[in-house]
């Protein structure tokens, strides 16, 4: 942890023991402003120790309680932004979101959201619902730390001078991580292909693979489930197809519609999704009028705020909560307190200076 990251909670739970965030939270301020809770995977199994992209079910559980004892108004997004737009939000407005799709959202969190009463946002990518086997990226960071502390040789899938061993550190593992990225990426692998990496590279770490695949870790909703969502609680909405951020307005606007095709040959072709969310929360401001002219009213980044009247309806912030942000800091975030402390910006954010005007 920064000593800056450090400092700030240290401020964040003085002004929580001083009862300042409750004032906030109930502040004409506070009424005026809307927080976008973001939260991507639930765990079945262990997968919240391997990656802060992940959270207990207790976590989850605890948060909406928590919630719920700050007074809060849960509402779906679109409710949300309307409700700013006029100038109506209720007290402490909430919305939640859900990035990626994946299985545990309709196993572990849309009964935790049936049980409170709380609508949400699921924006799914969805090609790996109909391939159905674990997205390759995350289960490649999970195999990785299961082999944590062990020597292992890449060039069991192919990588050449590829002994490495593999720091316990999630930061140093990551270096591990973008190496077999890139060169599944240099190689231009089909998913299959990828798979097979995958599974290679499980049984040279000593991990189970079978057993990943029969409890689907790292699987993206399948078709069926999808359908199953509660679409009075539920919206499902644009995360592109492939979940790669496209950086030229063709290859956007082709994901967007590859996207809204795939959800609407899975959901019926009355579904008309038009918020969106940025892949890895990358984005380009000259983004934003491509994004308009495939009839996205919203989109969602990784950047930490809250959303105001005059917030750019397509760059909008959101709350990454993780099991390693303390409660005062979530109830901080809830009150909008943290938002009056230096902010630093997103790991991802915008890319404008890579940006290619074309494919």
């Amino acid at each position: 942890m920064s000593l800056l990251t450090s400092l700030k909670r240290s401020i964040v739970k003085g002004a929580s023991g001083a009862g300042v965030s409750h004032v906030v939270l109930r502040s004409g301020w506070r009424r005026q402003r809307l927080l976008i809770l973001c939260y991507h995977g639930v765990s079945q199994r262990d997968e919240h120790e391997c990656s802060g992209l992940y959270v207990s079910p207790e976590h989850l559980r605890r948060r909406f309680e928590r919630l719920r004892e700050l007074g809060c108004t849960v509402l779906s997004l679109e409710e949300g932004l309307r409700l700013l737009r006029e100038g109506n939000l209720p007290p402490a407005a909430v919305a939640l979101t859900f990035d990626d799709g994946f299985v545990d959202f309709h196993r572990l969190a849309q009964p935790l959201l049936k049980e409170f009463k709380y609508p949400a946002t699921v924006y799914v990518a969805t090609y790996y619902c109909g391939f159905q086997r674990p997205v390759f990226d995350p289960i490649i960071s999970y195999l990785l730390w299961k082999a944590q502390g062990q020597t292992i040789d890449l060039g069991c899938i192919g990588i050449s001078d590829g002994q490495v061993a593999v720091p316990a550190g999630e930061s140093a593992r990551g270096d591990v991580h973008h190496r077999i990225l890139d060169f599944v990426k240099e190689k231009e692998f089909a998913a299959a292909e990828k798979d097979d990496i995958a599974r290679t590279l499980a049984d040279h770490c000593g991990v189970d693979y079978d057993a990943i695949v029969q409890e689907r870790l790292y699987y993206l909703m399948n078709p069926e489930e999808l359908a199953d969502l509660d679409r009075t609680l539920i919206d499902v909405e644009l995360h592109t197809h492939r979940h790669r951020p496209p950086l030229g307005r063709d290859k956007l606007g082709r994901e967007i519609n590859d996207n809204r095709k795939s959800l609407r040959a899975m959901l019926g072709d009355d579904l008309d999704p038009r918020h969106f969310c940025y892949p890895s929360g990358i984005y380009a401001r000259q983004m934003l009028p491509w994004l308009a002219e495939n009839d996205v009213s919203s989109a969602t980044t990784c950047d930490p705020g809250l959303v105001d009247p005059n917030t750019e309806a397509l760059l909008l912030p959101r709350f990454i909560d993780t099991e390693e942000i303390p409660d005062a800091v979530f109830d901080g975030w809830v009150s909008g307190f943290c938002s009056w402390l230096p902010q630093r910006q997103s790991d991802f954010g915008d890319v404008t200076a890579s940006l290619k005007d074309s494919d």
